[in-house]
């Protein structure tokens, strides 16, 4: 095993998959509440990018690929996320690896909700929304 567990910033709420159409989704799960610093949280998505790099998505959970998803308190917080994630390649290019929405589109009593396009990558210029199956 990397040393996923033993960083202090990488340890989501939540590891799951997802099986359509014959292929397996992998997901780490980030509850933001905004108690959190925006500072700490891109050192955070920093370690997530660096464990990606990596390939520890591989060694540590068998995975082909891997998204960070982040479900977050409102819009204004999301956006401020999604630009410290501009940063951890260090260009401000950004990376489809991490994934965003909104607790509004979240609903404990209908999982399926998260399949629905309301997802936002971390990339510049795109501010299409994604179906985890995308």
């Amino acid at each position: 095993m990397t040393t996923f567990y033993s960083q202090k910033y990488l340890i989501p709420d939540a590891f799951f998959t997802l099986s359509a159409g014959g292929c397996r989704h992998f997901f780490l799960l980030e509850m933001d509440r905004g108690t959190i610093a925006a500072k700490l949280m891109l050192k955070r998505y920093q370690c997530y990018y660096d464990w990606w790099r990596q390939k520890g998505y591989k060694s540590d959970f068998g995975a082909t690929s891997i998204r960070i998803l982040t479900v977050t308190t409102n819009q204004k917080r999301m956006e401020n996320l999604i630009k410290s994630c501009y940063q951890v390649k260090g260009n401000n290019a950004g990376s489809a690896l991490f994934w965003f929405t909104t607790i509004k589109h979240i609903d404990i009593f209908k999982p399926q909700a998260m399949l629905n396009h309301v997802w936002r990558k971390a990339l510049p210029n795109d501010s299409s929304l994604y179906s985890l199956l995308d």
